[in-house]
């Protein structure tokens, strides 16, 4: 597992095992030993670590940095004409900048650094904790690091103990809220945080130097559009000047479209990525032509989630399910052939408001029509509801608590603004905007993270210099008329003029136009004319239908099967619950994604060891149609087998009209799951 790791105290905690555990084939692991300090870097790069720098200073940096913010203005660390390594980078400027650098520098990243004349070490997240850092203390003193949590959970020297409320939330929203962790004593460190350790005194302290804070400007939409287009063509011109070779992530939608309109330099590929050449698949390809550019499909088989879920349960930070590191099944196929992925994630989160809640009007059996204003929570009991859930049935009966309950212990108002779950939101309007991405553990969504993992990446929207912009957009403009849309429209006409695959209106159509024809659309696409492939799991979007491919294959019933000893051995589950969720799917409800969570979790290293079941599962080899043999209902394990399963039709969704949220928290992009 790529990532950073360290032990700063007593000798008999050794660094090996730690480092060991953030390694994969295919990294250069490199460790450090100083002494009372003992560091460990794993990446997909060849720059040596750490990186001196004076006085006498050791760094090491996991992530990427593209520049930083002086007196002066903004420097590119892309303007030389050889371009230095991330840490070369940050040695430089901490040498001008001190530890200060950091509240300065623009990149998603994990820093640490031994300042050894001064006896202190520091850790440092970036501004949205893109490369959280976890923290642990063993019961000899030493203070543990790490990016993997499974790592820290198997250290010997860390007693991992399950958190029951953290767990609960993970199961049933597949992230942990705030700087929780699943396990009573590890924590996550604060976004946009430095923690620093005195080895003479044997105490840390904490400095936040960037919060997120949202500061609207209000100002015409055509004049924010203007200002984001350039901002965009800057932010992706700087990144592509280098000679490395960079793909992008296709889709169907706008906001990977954007980065194409935005580039100067068409030398990029693009691929696209679905389990047939669907509406979507199509629309992708229409787009590459249109750029001028390369286009690939990774195209999935039927046996693509059983092939990627031991891969991406091993890195797993426990938040998102494995079926969201969506590129592991094809990293062969692009390993030689671009050095930089990139991706238009979180474009959504920032300039389409995915987090703020519409109004909406019930329409029965035709789902929501969900209107461009806001529906704002009045204070944080509110929003503490609507992020409630029910928890799944295959909890035992120790999970006393409800999901609202266990929300509602982590709110607390303090002199700095509204504390949610260890981190500190000026007021309850950028919980309500930003708590699902910020930090980015709070994201149920392992595609950003995933990535860290398989193939160096980058997205330009969480640049600095988006990211400021993002907070100043008034709601209106982030929930009315397209940002996105409008910047494509402003760069590249030919692009525009493309339908989305989601919506099949033009990026080119002007508000309210766009979002009248949406709506038709939506109708015509669910009802008059829907697209299916030949599987049932094949539909027109980007990814498969996940609520069929359960019920149309035996993988999640192989796989929890193999998997009883880890069930059975762990208290908080039930197995007799894990099979009513099973069949309870199979007859027509939708437990997709808390079936993942589970599946996710059984097969994470950590969890299985901590189970006491270590030996590694084999790869589920068969993936087979479900007979339609017998009723749904509680059975035996003996009789848990694929042929004693029928496989129910769904009902209608009752999701129309709805892109982005559910009534409760986020289920969707709201640009159709562009780019997600």
């Amino acid at each position: 597992m790529a990532g950073l790791c360290g032990i700063v105290g007593p000798r008999d905690c050794p660094l090996g095992p730690l480092l060991t555990e953030h390694t994969r084939t295919g990294e250069t692991p490199q460790s450090y030993d100083g002494g009372d300090v003992r560091v460990g870097v794993s990446t997909m790069t060849d720059a040596n670590q750490p990186v001196s720098a004076t006085p006498d200073v050791r760094l090491w940096v996991w992530g990427d940095v593209h520049g930083v913010q002086t007196a002066d203005g903004y420097e590119s660390r892309y303007a030389a004409d050889d371009v230095p390594s991330t840490p070369a980078y940050c040695r430089g400027l901490y040498d001008r900048f001190g530890l200060d650098f950091l509240s300065r520098v623009n990149g998603t990243f994990a820093v640490a650094l031994y300042d050894r004349q001064r006896e202190r070490f520091h850790v440092a997240t970036d501004r949205l904790g893109t490369h959280p850092i976890y923290l642990a203390e063993t019961a000899g003193g030493a203070f543990v690091f790490g990016t993997d949590l499974q790592a820290l959970a198997v250290y010997p020297a860390i007693d991992a103990r399950f958190d029951a409320d953290a767990l609960s939330a993970f199961f049933a929203t597949a992230a942990v809220p705030g700087t929780q962790t699943v396990f009573e004593n590890v924590t996550e460190l604060d976004p946009g945080t430095t923690l620093s350790y005195d080895l003479t005194a044997g105490e840390t302290t904490r400095e936040q130097y960037w919060t997120l804070s949202y500061r609207p400007v209000d100002r015409p939409f055509d004049e924010v559009a203007d200002e984001f287009t350039e901002t965009v063509r800057t932010v992706v011109n700087d990144r592509l000047r280098t000679d490395e070779r960079a793909g992008v992530l296709l889709s169907g939608g706008s906001d990977s479209r954007l980065v194409l309109a935005a580039a100067d330099d068409s030398s990029v590929v693009t691929y696209h990525m679905n389990d047939w050449m669907n509406r979507e698949a199509r629309v992708a390809e229409r787009t590459a032509e249109a750029a001028n550019v390369p286009f690939s499909l990774l195209q999935r088989d039927d046996r693509y989630p059983a092939r990627i879920l031991d891969d991406n349960a091993a890195v797993m930070n426990f938040y998102g399910d494995f079926n969201q590191g969506h590129v592991t099944g094809f990293l062969d196929d692009i390993h030689d052939e671009v050095d930089l992925l990139v991706t238009g994630l979180y474009s959504d989160w920032l300039f389409k408001g995915l987090s703020i809640r519409r109004w909406t009007i019930p329409l029965g059996p035709l789902g929501t029509f969900q209107l461009p204003w806001e529906d704002a929570p009045a204070d944080a009991d509110e929003y503490v509801q609507r992020c409630s859930t029910e928890l799944p049935p295959y909890l035992s009966a120790s999970a006393s608590k409800s999901l609202d309950g266990i929300l509602a212990d982590g709110v607390e108002a303090g002199r700095d603004g509204l504390e949610y779950h260890g981190v500190t939101y000026p007021s309850l309007r950028e919980l309500v905007s930003y708590g699902e991405c910020y930090p980015m553990s709070n994201d149920a969504d392992l595609f950003y993270y995933g990535l860290t993992q398989t193939k160096r990446h980058w997205t330009p929207f969480l640049d600095n210099r988006l990211v400021d912009l993002a907070l100043t957009v008034p709601v209106k403009h982030l929930i009315g008329p397209n940002l996105v849309n409008a910047a494509v429209a402003r760069l590249d006409a030919d692009l525009a003029a493309i339908p989305h695959a989601s919506t099949g209106v033009p990026l080119s159509r002007r508000y309210p136009l766009d979002f009248l024809q949406t709506k038709v659309n939506a109708f015509d696409h669910l009802f008059v004319r829907p697209e299916h492939g030949e599987k049932s799991y094949h539909v027109s979007g980007p990814w498969m239908e996940d609520g069929e491919y359960i019920r149309d294959t035996s993988f999640v019933l192989d796989t929890l099967v193999e998997s009883r000893a880890v069930i059975d051995a762990l208290p908080f589950l039930d197995w007799d619950g894990v099979v009513r969720t099973y069949h309870a799917h199979l007859a027509g409800a939708d437990y997709s994604r808390q079936l993942y969570t589970l599946l996710s979790f059984v097969r994470m290293p950590a969890v299985r060891h901590l189970a006491g079941v270590e030996a590694v599962v084999d790869e589920v080899e068969t993936v087979t149609e479900v007979g339609a043999v017998g009723e749904a209902g509680i059975v035996d394990e003996a009789d848990m087998s694929a042929s004693q399963f029928q496989s129910t039709p769904a009902g209608t969704n009752g999701e129309l009209y709805e892109h982005g949220t559910d009534g409760t928290h986020s289920i969707a992009r709201s640009d159709g799951g562009d780019d997600r």
